[in-house]
């Protein structure tokens, strides 16, 4: 009796799991079948450049400060205005920032008051807005390397095609290429270049990463700035903007653009937890909030997925494990799951496929030896970065159940990032 309770319990239980494995399957695969083939947007020219306010929180960044300011500045789009953020116990990025306030002239330097909100990016972000005057409103990273046409396609993307709001690609580069590294290049190679370009012709929620975000003014006024004390500020006002947007008479235009921001990868395993488990916690925190609020069932489950995705991994490695002890020991399968069981598997393949081939186009494109081969040691090696991914996932939850809100430092130095490494 006890034998047969607990045969039908895991049947039960593998039913289940592999039903909801496929549900997020079938989401993350919709829009890589629904938009087969992306097409690169034609920009349409502007006869005033509209002015552009940038704004970049920097803190302990006092090593990648200048040349950032410097390569913005080399961009010498006529109407910008870059506005510094500093914290007053940092010392020396307060005085690099107050120097590069000094030696250009649309340089403005603003330390960031204790308002009695909790400390971190989206407090500065607020702080600078307040003294912003452009009629656009960017956001980049202390370390990022922008692209020469950066400001002059946003411009276009805002002023000229109407957008609301447009996110950048992002690429990662790296001194000294470890296997994490491998994976973290891979995995945003593909996000960026091919996953959210089409997330963007889709009614999906598309994500803001960070830096290379901008917007109209008057859509950041209109959501109130950025969540403060909220660890993935850009995640929760990009959820923000597609609830409202869905839920009210007023409908944004958001979408991609086709220029690329490079960035480093975390210097080491534990740099990498940090930073993984940050943007996790935000997301959290943002599907929590939400949860809340009355709004149309449709738009609460894009924002589930968009925010729960992450920790599907427990889902995963569970329905893997149970598929290999139910075919192995030849046990009882109802015949409607098993084509979601092999949809899962071949599911978790294919993942690892993506992985592999976006290395191996980045070890073609720095023409690196053996890109075949490199591309698939990363491809097989990717279960092991979804358990590093949990793991971070895991850390998350915990922190959240503890009420630990405080932002974990991610630290940069300056690379050489045009080196073909």
């Amino acid at each position: 009796m006890f034998i047969e309770l607990l045969s039908a319990f895991a049947t039960t239980a593998f039913t289940g799991i592999n039903a909801v494995w496929a549900g997020s399957n079938v989401y993350n695969f919709y829009p890589l079948l629904k938009v087969r083939k992306l097409e690169k947007s034609e920009h349409v020219g502007v006869e005033e450049k509209p002015k552009v306010s940038v704004l970049l929180p920097a803190y302990r960044e006092e090593k990648v400060l200048l040349n950032t300011v410097k390569r913005i500045e080399s961009n010498r789009y006529s109407n910008l205005e870059l506005i510094l953020m500093t914290e007053k116990d940092d010392f020396k990025t307060d005085r690099m920032a107050e120097y590069l306030h000094r030696k250009y002239k649309n340089v403005i330097h603003v330390p960031v008051e204790d308002n009695g909100t909790a400390r971190g990016k989206p407090r500065a972000l607020n702080q600078g807005l307040s003294k912003a005057t452009g009629e656009i409103i960017g956001v980049l990273d202390a370390e990022d390397y922008v692209s020469d046409d950066l400001f002059d396609t946003v411009a276009s993307s805002i002023k000229g095609e109407g957008y609301d709001a447009v996110q950048g690609q992002l690429k990662l580069k790296s001194e000294k290429e470890s296997w994490l590294d491998k994976q973290f290049r891979a995995e945003y190679d593909f996000f960026f270049s091919e996953y959210l370009p089409r997330l963007s012709k889709l009614d999906y929620i598309l994500p803001f990463g960070g830096t290379t975000n901008f917007f109209r003014k008057e859509l950041v006024d209109e959501l109130g700035g950025w969540k403060e004390g909220n660890l993935t500020e850009d995640y929760e006002l990009a959820v923000r903007a597609s609830m409202n947007s869905a839920n009210t008479s007023k409908k944004y235009k958001i979408g991609m653009i086709d220029v690329v921001t490079t960035e480093q990868t975390t210097p080491n395993l534990k740099s990498w937890m940090k930073q993984r488990t940050r943007w996790q916690q935000g997301k959290l925190q943002t599907t929590v909030e939400y949860s809340k609020r009355k709004y149309d069932p449709k738009s609460k489950a894009k924002m589930y997925m968009a925010g729960l995705g992450a920790f599907f991994g427990p889902i995963n490695f569970t329905g893997i494990g149970m598929s290999a002890l139910f075919y192995l020991d030849h046990l009882p399968v109802p015949q409607v799951i098993k084509p979601l069981a092999y949809f899962n598997l071949s599911s978790a393949a294919f993942y690892c496929y993506i992985q592999g081939r976006s290395y191996e186009k980045i070890a073609k494109k720095e023409n690196r030896s053996h890109p075949y081969l490199k591309g698939f040691l990363i491809g097989v090696t990717t279960p092991v970065y979804w358990v590093l991914q949990w793991a971070a996932s895991t850390r998350a939850v915990f922190r959240e159940l503890k009420n630990m809100k405080n932002w974990e430092k991610t630290e940069h130095t300056p690379i050489d990032y045009s080196k073909k490494n």
